[in-house]
């Protein structure tokens, strides 16, 4: 199996399948070449076993383990290299990333393994005994599971969803089988069609109950769909979805705020949450390795000027100046918990009440509805800043700028900063404690072709469907 090379070979062993490691290094050393036998998958209980290694994947230091994270906070105008860096994330920070850049390729193939394993199930369940709920069940976390993989590889690996008037430009290979085969890129419009029919039937099939935040459900499919609304830029369905989520789970308090981040944390505002075992991947070890002290990345001054310092969780839960270090410098712990016994081991949050409301706020302020976009914008900052004074009269281009800024606050490294500049076709600029090489990469321009990963080398050499994106071939 070779799925975590290139697409030409998509199927996983019976081992990979199960594994439930969260650290799928070990994976990628001897992959294996033959197709799950036909006997592998012989009861419903092989199939929970199976759906657990979906969630595994999503786990792989490749993917939301660590490289969603760090990687696209190397991209962005949050993250600085530190003086302790030795070399970490150099291509990205720099963007001088190209088809044979290994963050990339290893993005695409955690993101692959994920759609795989989900294809396996969702083919092959409806042959064995089982309750029609229990079936139901596995089949709707496997199609979210799907969805999520597909939006993050069309997110990455092709341009933004408007960048034709009807979406026919490049996306992603959609596959819905695991089977060798050469593929050829479906359309961005053919992915977000596929991924939202995913979506429409996985709620339709999930329910909702005790399995949640570590587990998929409707609402956190819900969730989701507003996300990708966001980035096709359908206004209301992001307030429908975003609304349906938030009914379920509104955004917590400053105290549950603060707590989410601790190690064994609580829930919080979370619909969905991985949890993150000793001996899994450790986040917070990409940001800042507590026992070498030694931090891989700072925050900018201009994002860590933008919160109120005194009174707003977020600066204390993300946050901290280390004693010994550099004179004012402040570390990202946001992932670490410096008062654990395990600092760096750290649940992940893939969909929280928070990205909810300020993507409603954006949909309503896109939508000519100022006041309700004013209103999520004031509830969100009352539950992070002590003492916070509602807002009033801001309207327009100003609330719009606002909303976006405090997204750029509230999900600080989690992903979202690099995919905003892009979704919104903003320029990236870094301020002037930027240190790319070349110094002319501390501002990279409002459409510049690194806004879209490559296309793994080897995938293009292994299959002759694929269709490099422009600005990586040679």
């Amino acid at each position: 199996m070779k799925v975590y090379k290139n697409l030409r070979y998509v199927a996983l062993s019976l081992g990979l399948l199960f594994s439930t490691s969260a650290c799928d290094d070990a994976l990628d050393v001897q992959p294996q070449d033959e197709l799950v036998s036909d006997i592998a998958l012989e009861n419903i209980n092989d199939f929970r076993l199976a759906l657990n290694g979906v969630y595994s994947g999503l786990t792989s230091g490749s993917y939301y383990g660590a490289a969603m994270e760090i990687n696209l906070a190397y991209l962005s105008d949050n993250a600085r290299r530190s003086v302790d860096n030795r070399g970490q994330g150099a291509e990205l920070y720099n963007y001088t990333f190209n088809a044979n850049t290994g963050d990339a390729a290893a993005m695409w193939s955690a993101m692959y393994r994920v759609v795989d394993r989900a294809n396996i199930i969702l083919t092959r369940i409806d042959a064995v005994e089982g309750t029609q709920a229990e079936k139901d069940q596995i089949k709707g976390e496997a199609l979210m599971a799907r969805a999520l993989a597909y939006h993050d590889l069309v997110r990455l690996f092709a341009k933004s969803y408007d960048a034709t008037p009807d979406a026919s430009h490049l996306g992603v290979p959609i596959l819905l089988e695991s089977k060798i085969s050469e593929p050829a890129r479906n359309t961005v419009k053919e992915v977000y069609d596929q991924i939202n029919e995913d979506l429409a039937a996985a709620k339709a099939l999930m329910k909702d109950g005790a399995k949640a935040p570590s587990k998929f459900t409707p609402t956190a499919a819900n969730a989701l769909s507003a996300r990708v609304a966001l980035y096709q830029k359908n206004y209301p369905k992001v307030v429908e979805y975003a609304t349906a989520a938030l009914n379920a789970k509104g955004v917590a308090n400053m105290t549950t705020f603060a707590n989410m981040w601790e190690q064994g944390n609580a829930t919080g505002e979370a619909y969905v949450k991985l949890t993150m075992e000793v001996g899994n991947t450790r986040l917070g070890e990409a940001f800042y390795e507590v026992i070498l002290n030694t931090a891989f990345i700072n925050p900018t001054e201009e994002l860590l000027n933008l919160y109120d310092k005194e009174d707003d969780v977020r600066y204390t839960s993300y946050f901290t100046s280390i004693p010994g270090r550099e004179a004012g410098e402040n570390i990202v712990t946001k992932y670490t918990d410096l008062d654990s016994n395990q600092p760096g081991l750290t649940d992940i949050y893939l969909l929280r009440a928070g990205e909810m409301l300020l993507s409603r706020a954006e949909a309503y302020a896109r939508l000519g509805q100022d006041d309700l976009a004013l209103a999520d914008l004031n509830t969100l900052r009352s539950n992070r800043i002590e003492g916070y004074v509602a807002v009033t009269g801001l309207t327009g281009q100003a609330l719009l700028d606002a909303i976006i800024t405090e997204r750029r606050k509230e999900l600080a490294y989690e992903g979202h900063r690099y995919f905003d500049l892009k979704r919104l076709n903003r320029a990236l600029t870094r301020g002037a404690d930027c240190s790319a090489a070349p110094q002319s990469n501390c501002t990279i321009p409002a459409g510049n072709f690194r806004f879209t990963f490559p296309i793994p080398q080897d995938e293009v050499f292994a299959n002759k469907n694929i269709v490099q994106n422009e600005g990586y071939t040679q």
